[in-house]
């Protein structure tokens, strides 16, 4: 078989399929025209359906959420979040959720945050579990992960926000923790705050004589002066740490810490809808097929 035969086949293979689809869309149509009386009120149900699928009651929110964190805390906070989900019912309310939200809770979901850049901005939500932790160059953000909150008839997560960060503040082994990652954490930042003013003595520094100059003029305007240029990379990179480490501690004042309230979704409207009318005609059709090989079912059945 050549490619011009292999492209045919696959041409007639497409157009059979094609033919198929508008063939059992016109017996369809067929039969719900013969049984509309079955069809219509199946459709008129399944709207019925998409419209209360649509109401609070039954519609389950989704709320997302970053919490960010100190270095070093990432196992201790996702122990945390397993020991929160898990407490039994009265300790639940001692942190202030009622009987409304502990009955609407259907799951919560963490997901890693991904750098690609290597830049401590993040790139998007690793909703996939494509990253390989055990990888020494991944690219998981060490200081923030990723939360999926579910309730069903309830789209207010203050509450449960409030909740987390109270059960966090009130652990003890989770304070404990984080006062460790923390008091290294402002080692670090002390460290690169010294080498800073250390580098940028030396930057002053002539170590050049006099009238020898390095510096590149174009014109007038001097462009560069190189017996400071040498400790210039040296300083960006120390800088690069430094204000890292300070974005961390300004973030991260409780043990977890919302960078913005749970994000409220939900599956739109108009797609209840769809898959209510979808539904109702799905339904429609199979109970006029039902009807019109009543015989043949009732013979079948009664052989069994």
């Amino acid at each position: 078989m050549n490619l011009f035969e292999f492209v045919l086949l696959c041409c007639k293979a497409i157009g059979r399929f094609f033919k198929w689809i508008v063939g059992m869309i016109l017996k369809s149509l067929r039969l719900s025209l013969q049984y509309i009386w079955i069809v219509v009120p199946c459709v008129v149900l399944g709207i019925v359906g998409g419209w209360l699928w649509t109401k609070p009651f039954a519609t389950t929110f989704n709320g997302n959420a970053t919490i960010m964190y100190a270095e070093g805390m990432r196992e201790v906070v996702h122990a945390g979040l397993v020991n929160f989900i898990t407490l039994p019912e009265v300790p639940k309310k001692e942190y202030g959720l009622n009987d409304e939200y502990i009955d609407a809770f259907k799951g919560l979901l963490v997901y890693d945050v991904i750098d690609c850049n290597a830049d401590t901005v993040p790139d998007y939500i690793d909703k996939n579990r494509s990253a390989d932790l055990t990888d020494t160059l991944n690219v998981v953000m060490r200081d923030r992960v990723h939360l999926v909150l579910k309730l069903k008839g309830v789209g207010d997560f203050k509450p449960f926000e409030d909740a987390l960060v109270k059960f966090f503040n009130t652990q003890p082994y989770l304070l404990e923790a984080d006062r460790r990652c923390k008091k290294i954490q402002q080692e670090r930042l002390d460290y690169f705050t010294k080498e800073v003013a250390r580098l940028d003595s030396f930057m002053t520094y002539d170590y050049f004589l006099k009238p020898r100059y390095l510096g590149a003029e174009w014109g007038n305007h001097i462009i560069s002066e190189r017996e400071q240029e040498l400790y210039y990379q040296d300083m960006i990179i120390v800088l690069k740490n430094k204000n890292y480490l300070e974005m961390q501690k300004m973030s991260t004042p409780e043990i977890i810490n919302f960078q913005t309230p749970f994000i409220l979704y939900s599956m739109p409207i108009v797609f209840k809808y769809v898959i209510g009318l979808f539904g109702g005609v799905v339904l429609g059709l199979l109970l006029a097929l039902a009807v019109k090989y009543k015989n043949f079912i009732m013979a079948y059945l009664k052989e069994k």
